[in-house]
This record gives C-alpha cells, sequence and structure tokens, in this order.
C-alpha cells in the first residue's frame, strides 16, 4: 500500500500538467505551455527538455516577445485553484541569469539587450539571486535558483 501513494501523487500531477497546456498554435507562431507545478529553476529547465524539440525555457529578448508572452498569459492564464493549494500568486521562470556580473539569456547564451525590471530590480546579485522570473504584473525579478515557482517553455521556435 505504500507503493501507492507516489504513483497516484505522480500521476495527478501529470493530469494536472496536462490539463493545463495552453497552447493552441501550430509551430508556425510562437507557442509556448506554462508548466503550472512549481521547481527550481534547474529542474524547469530539465522539464521544458522532456516536453520540447527545443527543450528550453523562454527567453523575453525583445519588446516583442514580452508583449507576446503577456497577451498570452492574459488571454491563456490557467487556472491552478485544482492543482495547488498554497498557491500566492503567478510567477514563472524564464531563461535569464546573472553570469559573470552579466545577465544572459542562457538558450541563447546572449547578453540582455532589453529589460523589463520591476522597481528597484535587480536587488539580488550579492545575495545569490542569479536567476531571472516574471512576477504575475510581468515584470522581472532576480531571485534565487532553488526556489521553486511554475515556468514557462516555448513549444516551438520562440
Amino acid at each position: 500500500m505504500f507503493h501507492k501513494y507516489p504513483a497516484v501523487l505522480t500521476v495527478w500531477l501529470i493530469l494536472c500538467e496536462t490539463s493545463l497546456t495552453v497552447s493552441q498554435h501550430s509551430c508556425t507562431e510562437k507557442n509556448l505551455r506554462v508548466i503550472n507545478r512549481k521547481m527550481s529553476w534547474f529542474e524547469a529547465r530539465l522539464r521544458c527538455a522532456e516536453i520540447a524539440p527545443n527543450g528550453r525555457l523562454v527567453s523575453i529578448k525583445t519588446a516583442q516577445d514580452q508583449e507576446y508572452v503577456r497577451a498570452f498569459l492574459e488571454h491563456d492564464k490557467p487556472d491552478i485553484s485544482n492543482c495547488e493549494t498554497n498557491y500566492a500568486g503567478y510567477a514563472y521562470w524564464t531563461s535569464g541569469r546573472l553570469i559573470n556580473r552579466k545577465y544572459i539569456w542562457t538558450n541563447e547564451n546572449q547578453e540582455f539587450s532589453y529589460f523589463n525590471w520591476n522597481g528597484g530590480e535587480p536587488n539580488g546579485a550579492t545575495s545569490g539571486e542569479e536567476c531571472i522570473h516574471l512576477w504575475g504584473n510581468l515584470k522581472w525579478n532576480d531571485l534565487n535558483c532553488d526556489v521553486s515557482v511554475y515556468h514557462i517553455c516555448p513549444l516551438c521556435e520562440f
């Protein structure tokens, strides 16, 4: 009986995650999938690699990318009420990371040239906040990479 619980929990999380797939477009368009299971930045990268051919977290390199993500989430914001009871707000990992004192989109190994930081951010470079996520308002924040938040995976080239 002990062995049934992990399997049931795993199936529940997969079903919950699958039901929250919000991709409606063909690969001729930008196409995103929101993963509404909290993970560290490192786990999120691995999860994206499992579900998408390009296996990446979303990069927001331009104002157009930012607007696309905003419109996508505004239109298709998933309901996670049945997935987690301790939900405190939307936040999503991106591929952004602080490396050698520069903010880099790790998918492309490209330094940030567009910024959409939340007020007062980034503020944690000296305290281990090296990974970048989007707040619910879609402004950027630096955060410790081990914190578990949701994430966005592009299913096609973004």
